[in-house]
């Protein structure tokens, strides 16, 4: 794959994670991995007010959606 190709492909499609409660792979590992990588990131939880504390005390500054 081409650098023109994966930069291309990584700048369509975010990573996205599945997670029922907040886990030190997630939030201590992939979160911060894809973060430093300019990687666009989907964490879909049960658990959002759980995760948005952990990562608060994270220097990866989320964007929060959720559904009403």
């Amino acid at each position: 794959m081409t650098a023109a190709l994966r930069k291309l492909t990584t700048m369509q499609r975010p990573l996205v994670f599945l997670s029922h409660v907040p886990h030190a792979a997630i939030t201590e590992g992939f979160l911060p991995a894809a973060h430093k990588r300019g990687l666009s990131v989907v964490l879909i939880t049960d658990h959002a007010q759980e995760h948005r504390r952990l990562l608060a005390a994270s220097d990866i500054k989320p964007v929060f959606q959720s559904k009403s």
